[in-house]
């Protein structure tokens, strides 16, 4: 049976009358209740194949046909709360590698759902509040160390210490897995490559033709996208990575015992956020209601969704923005949207400026503050891409202090897909340097040609990027990616913090200046590479020079806080950006600024990355205009 046939057999929800009859009546228990149903009314199921063919129309049971397909190696398509979800036997080598073809995802990890919370301590380390998490209503997918003698496929995290792992969170799922041999399935979500999670029937069924091999679809419409929510334990609190699924649209309270209301009636703003891992952010007074997870704003499906939920989120917080805040980016899809919204009172708000002020307002910080904003990139009021800043002041007005060297980007975004030609323009700042005699192999050919762009400085933009000197260091270690490209981002920088955590030893620092000659403090990293290259040379292991590395950043990071401290006298610390994703990287600067006196601020209710940034924008905004103190 076709697709379009199979919509007539999935019907609207309408109560039986028993349902009714208990649903409205005050004395009954089940008064109002709102998932109510029998199976005269409740959910049903339809199992499809690729074509949209009902599989066995007379079968009872599509859920135990499913979890039979799954562990026969199929890729079957679930539909459940906030999307479809492609599911894999995780045990199954080939169907994993299947999965990875077809969805044209290289290297990115897969998420795992497991029986039970044993069945996560079978394969990964678990201590008391990782499982807190887990068994949370939020039901996140929590990221997990692996054990050492994890049995399942490399191919799910490839070159990466962590699993993603989550519970069975709906009714389904545990229907499924009542009938599943396998206690693991892989649980990604059921989309193209770059493209947001399908959560329409229709589009779902043509979508995923060539994909996946059958589909379970049920008759519940979901009314709005959200992807999974990821979260991980540091130092024995939450550290969120990707806040959707279950903690979305929760409101986060900022004025206490933070900011200072100074008005009850304060404006609404509309935060547009960033480009990369995309969310949106709205107030109602002093409570912010981040968005779900958007994703990258790289094509039309995901910028139609962005719109369709800032629509969803004005309608359903009955909100009214009367301002709108963007990033100062001019490229950003989020800023034209901003630049041609309606709405005529607009705040442009700096892209790193936005990350530190997001980390005071999850931290409940106002008053000044030494802030710390590394990441891949932002643009910078300069005009350049900053990504390795330090900052001082308040939320109204944080100065830029200080920042890492400029280095050319050859080929501007094309450096960041092919993060060999930063390690060219890091090598070429130091004289005397063959970079043939350590990236021949990644450049394809094309060495000479990015050597010329760089001694020109046609198409160099020049960035601070603390994420792209991870990029470069990356390659020198051996980071090939895919034929010299990286297939998801942060890809380099992650297998940089893999290799650093296979070696635990102190292995030193290298050497870097910082030169105080200009307004702003500049960190100089040729000693860095410089030393990188030595080691290289005489055969010490990667793993001490990525270990190395890391060790030096998180010196730069309390040497350039001692700067700001012995100019302001100032000892608060907010650490934000992507870079300290990097949980090697974050403990080393928490522990060394805590060991010199620091007070030190991280982020826990909001993800330190880009989704962070409308948080912050929103929040800058008020202080802008004098609604926050």
């Amino acid at each position: 049976m076709p697709y379009d046939r199979v919509n007539t057999t999935m019907q609207k929800f309408i109560m039986c009358s028993e349902c009714s009859r208990e649903y409205y009546d005050p004395s009954d228990r089940r008064y109002h209740a709102q998932p109510i149903s029998c199976p005269n009314c409740g959910p049903s199921l339809v199992l499809t194949d690729h074509s949209g063919c009902i599989v066995n129309p007379d079968a009872a049971d599509p859920a135990a046909m499913t979890a039979n397909l799954i562990d026969r190696g199929y890729i079957v398509a679930v539909k459940g709360i906030g999307g479809y979800h492609l599911l894999v036997n995780a045990n199954d080598r080939k169907a994993v590698q299947r999965l990875r073809s077809r969805k044209d995802r290289d290297q990115k990890p897969f998420a795992l759902m497991v029986r039970s919370i044993d069945d996560a301590g079978r394969y990964c380390e678990l201590n008391e509040s990782e499982k807190i998490l887990l068994l949370s209503w939020k039901s996140p997918i929590v990221l997990l160390r692996k054990l050492n003698n994890c049995t399942l496929p490399e191919e799910i995290a490839p070159d990466n210490n962590y699993l993603g792992i989550m519970l069975p969170y709906t009714p389904l799922h545990n229907i499924i897995f009542s009938s599943l041999k396998t206690d693991a399935v892989i649980a990604t979500s059921a989309n193209i490559s770059s493209e947001p999670v399908f959560f329409k029937d229709a589009e779902a069924f043509q979508g995923l033709q060539g994909i996946a091999d059958y589909i379970l679809a049920h008759d519940r419409e979901i009314h709005m996208r959200a992807d999974d929510s990821v979260t991980r334990v540091f130092r024995g609190r939450e550290y969120i990575q990707r806040r959707s699924r279950g903690y979305a649209p929760m409101p986060l309270l900022i004025t206490k015992p933070g900011p200072t209301l100074v008005s009850h009636n304060i404006p609404t703003v509309l935060a547009c956020g960033g480009h990369l891992k995309n969310t949106f952010c709205i107030n109602i007074n002093d409570e912010f209601f981040p968005s779900h997870h958007i994703g990258d704003l790289e094509n039309v499906q995901t910028l139609e969704s962005y719109e369709e939920a800032i629509l969803h989120y004005i309608g359903m917080l009955q909100a009214e923005p009367g301002i709108i805040a963007y990033d100062a980016h001019p490229d950003y899809l989020s800023t034209r949207f901003a630049l041609e919204h309606p709405i005529k009172n607009k705040i442009k708000v700096q892209h790193h400026v936005a990350h530190i002020v997001s980390c005071m307002a999850d931290n409940h910080l106002s008053g000044e503050i030494i802030g710390a904003a590394f990441d891949g990139t932002g643009y910078g009021s300069d005009g350049n891409l900053w990504g390795g800043e330090f900052f001082y002041g308040d939320c109204g007005n944080l100065k830029r202090a200080g920042h890492f060297e400029y280095m050319k980007m050859p080929g501007g975004d094309t450096a960041v897909k092919e993060p060999w030609r930063m390690s060219l323009s890091c090598i070429e700042s130091i004289p005397g340097i063959d970079p043939a005699k350590y990236l021949g192999g990644f450049a394809g050919g094309r060495l000479d040609t990015v050597e010329r762009m760089l001694k020109s400085g046609f198409n160099c933009p020049l960035t601070s990027s603390v994420g792209r000197l991870f990029d470069a260091v990356s390659v020198l270690l051996g980071f090939t990616g895919n034929k010299g490209k990286i297939t998801y981002e942060g890809q380099a920088a992650m297998k940089l913090e893999y290799i650093a955590n296979a070696d635990e030893s102190r292995c030193g620092r290298y050497g870097y200046e910082i030169d105080y000659s200009e307004d702003v403090f500049i960190v100089r990293t040729a000693g860095i590479i410089a030393g990188i290259l030595s080691d290289l040379d005489s055969g010490t292991s990667v793993s001490k020079i990525a270990l190395k590395f890391h060790e030096t950043l998180a010196a730069i990071v309390v040497d350039g806080c001692r700067v700001i401290k012995s100019l302001t006298g100032m000892k608060r610390v907010a650490l934000s950006g992507g870079v300290f994703q990097n949980v090697l990287l974050l403990e080393r600067c928490i522990s060394m600024l805590e060991s010199d006196g620091f007070k030190v601020y991280i982020h826990g209710r909001i993800p330190a990355n880009d989704a962070g940034i409308s948080l912050g924008q929103a929040v800058s905004a008020l202080h802008t205009t004098g609604y926050l103190h």
